[in-house]
């Protein structure tokens, strides 16, 4: 979250925190965010993602995660030279 504030920060909320849950191997964050209960306008949202992979700049050279990242489906996306 604090890489995509950096890049994208009008959109990403503030990271305020994240730990390790104390009874399991599960991980927890907190940041400021107001809930808006509108869907997000579709063409907007893919122009700001768009956006956001045009113009950020990793400190390796690389796009991808040091971890299997977890959206309802665990998913496996290693460091690669461009998407």
């Amino acid at each position: 979250m604090s890489e995509l504030y950096k890049a994208m920060s009008p959109i990403v909320p503030v990271l305020r925190g994240y730990r390790k849950c104390l009874d399991s191997d599960d991980h927890f964050f907190t940041c400021d965010y107001e809930i808006d209960h509108r869907t997000p306008d579709e063409a907007k949202l893919a122009e700001v993602i768009s956006e956001l992979h045009r113009t950020s700049v990793s400190s390796t050279g690389q796009v991808g995660f040091h971890v299997t990242v977890h959206d309802g489906i665990a998913t496996r996306s290693p460091f690669m030279a461009s998407y």
